[in-house]
């Protein structure tokens, strides 16, 4: 939690230099509806937040996505990203609204693999996007809070009806539906 909360505020002393002609403040608040709008990243914090109460996991590791997410969109530049990734994006909110569904319990090496994964792959698609790095504020505090919403579904019947959906989420956008 330490950590999460180091790289937010290390974000929030980004050199104002480094906007995209938009200003901090309308690179921070693009960013920060982003999250909100792209259906992919909406699906995906929320499944993670569910499943990680679901997994009766502690927050600390949900918010680890945020931060392997971080680290993910400020290497975009050095481990590039294709077409193949977005692919691999929706499949695994379509893999985690199945998971959540079926109520299965995974073993937590094999959990903490998938989100350091779908973290990485996350970031570095929205990496990709972003316009400027003050903008990953915006973009961060946004997801952090999507996760943490996740993680207030209290009862197994709502976590599971919530897999549903956001497996039906996750197969609608590969099949470019959504």
């Amino acid at each position: 939690m330490k950590s999460a909360l180091a790289l937010v505020i290390a974000l929030f002393t980004l050199p104002a230099a480094a906007h995209d002609g938009h200003g901090v403040a309308g690179a921070l608040l693009a960013a920060a509806v982003h999250p909100l709008t792209g259906l992919d990243h909406l699906a995906g914090m929320l499944a993670i937040g569910l499943w990680s109460r679901q997994q009766k996991l502690p927050t600390w590791l949900a918010l680890s996505f945020v931060v392997t997410m971080a680290g993910g969109a400020f290497g975009v530049g050095l481990l590039g990203w294709s077409g193949a990734g977005e692919l691999a994006l929706v499949a695994g909110v379509a893999l985690l609204g199945w998971l959540l569904a079926s109520g299965a319990q995974v073993r937590a090496v094999a959990v903490v693999g998938l989100v350091a994964v779908l973290a990485l792959l996350h970031g570095l698609a929205h990496g990709n996007e972003l316009a400027a790095p003050a903008s990953a504020t915006g973009y961060l505090l946004t997801s952090t809070l999507l996760v943490l919403a996740g993680r207030l579904v209290a009862t197994d019947l709502l976590l599971r009806r919530c897999g549903m959906a956001l497996g039906a989420v996750g197969l609608c956008l590969l099949a470019g539906v959504a």
